[in-house]
């Protein structure tokens, strides 16, 4: 593994553990007569967004956070296999 796909690798690490911190949230909604979910915004792990009204709840959107970690692995693999050709001594 040549110095760039090395570098590749760690951005790419680096890209997970900051989404995995930050994680995408959803509000979810539950009234007397219905239940919605929609997107929340992104929140440092321990402490997610302030819910907007006592029927309105936080929660991390694993969906969405499992379809970041495989679109950065797979990213970073295509790079590293783009770029990681072996050094010529």
């Amino acid at each position: 593994m040549n110095r760039t796909a090395r570098i590749l690798l760690i951005v790419g690490l680096t890209a997970i553990g900051l989404s995995g911190l930050f994680p995408p949230w959803a509000s979810t909604y539950h009234g007397s007569s219905m239940k919605s979910t929609s997107p929340g915004g992104r929140s440092l792990l321990f402490f997610p967004p302030p819910s907007r009204s006592r029927y309105e709840g936080r929660r991390i959107d694993y969906g969405r956070l499992g379809l970041e970690w495989v679109v950065i692995g797979v990213l970073t693999g295509v790079g590293c296999l783009a770029f990681g050709r072996p050094e010529s001594s």
